[in-house]
């Protein structure tokens, strides 16, 4: 009997996910062009890719360094990959991660860069996933620890940017070479 109240819970749970993650099929395999705009500072892009399973990809305009206008610094960071969930028909909640480099410029990655997550909040209008609003806040971890740890303290919080996106690829999209 417990054996069997232990399966069925379980089965309880997986039902429940796939049910906030059903939900996602909407935004499955596309790809938006997302703005981000901080106070004082000019606008910057990412592309990000919404791909099965609850997987995204994003990579940035300014990722490379050369962005002092857009952040006031000149830093370096890597694509980030992550996950999103639909929080209900028109909300997708997005965290991303990946590194943030070395930089003078910037007191708190003066030492071995550092492990970078965005956390993103995109609302869409109901039935409709191709124009979105948002925001984004973002935290920095040393490199070497474990940014996953609940007793793991960010080093660096960042402010908040607000968010706007389009779609620019459905999934549905086909590559053909027009002459």
């Amino acid at each position: 009997m417990n054996k069997q109240f232990i399966i069925l819970f379980f089965l309880s749970l997986t039902f429940d996910i796939d049910d906030v993650n059903g939900q996602c099929e909407f935004y499955e395999n596309n790809i938006y062009q997302l703005k981000a705009t901080f106070d004082k500072y000019v606008p910057f892009y990412f592309f990000m890719i919404f791909l099965p399973n609850g997987l995204v990809y994003e990579t940035s305009s300014i990722a490379n360094g050369l962005n002092a206008d857009a952040l006031g610094v000149n830093i370096q960071f890597a694509p980030h990959i992550g996950y999103y969930e639909c929080l209900n028909s028109s909300t997708v909640h997005i965290t991303d991660f990946g590194y943030i480099y070395k930089s003078d410029e910037v007191a708190v990655l003066t030492s071995n860069g550092h492990f970078a997550f965005h956390d993103y909040y995109l609302y869409f209008s109901n039935n409709d996933n191709k124009l979105c609003i948002g925001q984004l806040r973002y935290k920095f971890y040393l490199t070497g620890t474990n940014p996953f740890d609940i007793n793991n303290i960010p080093n660096y919080l960042g402010p908040t940017a607000n968010i706007t996106c389009e779609l620019i690829g459905d999934g549905h999209y086909t590559w053909t070479n027009k002459n």
